[in-house]
């Protein structure tokens, strides 16, 4: 999973990185750096206003997914108890494993299971997609 570069939009990263530094010091560097950090001030003050910044809704998908993870993954080791649905503890840990997955595969941007190549990976899609429907119906579930 990319770690995302501030909060979990896209603003606020360095400038700079990304860039060889021939580029840097081009005209059309120095004109990139500009708009990056005029952009960024932007950004900054929505974020101070709303509580993010418009970058994480470009890829909303990405940007819940990058937020869920790491918590989910803490959830998920330190349960101290499982929904009525399930028989035991270590069952409730599959389940939220499967949305692990899913969710972990949806932050990468599907790098791992692209849409152009569904017909070769059907069957890790078709688990990307029941950890997602698995996500909704035990999204209530989710306390501890």
């Amino acid at each position: 999973m990319k770690k995302p570069l501030n909060y979990y939009g896209y603003a606020f990263d360095d400038c700079k990185s990304g860039y060889n530094k021939k580029y840097l010091k081009s005209k059309k560097g120095k004109k990139d750096i500009k708009r990056c950090k005029k952009q960024n001030k932007k950004y900054k003050k929505h974020l101070k206003k709303y509580g993010f910044d418009p970058s994480e809704t470009w890829n909303l998908d990405s940007s819940i997914a990058q937020f869920t993870l790491p918590r989910l993954k803490y959830f998920r080791d330190n349960l101290h108890g499982y929904p009525q649905d399930f028989k035991n503890i270590k069952e409730w840990k599959k389940t939220i494993n499967k949305i692990i997955f899913a969710l972990e595969a949806v932050a990468d941007g599907y790098d791992k299971i692209s849409e152009s190549n569904i017909k070769n990976q059907k069957k890790e899609f078709a688990k990307v997609k029941i950890g997602l429907e698995l996500f909704g119906k035990y999204l209530i579930n989710l306390w501890d």
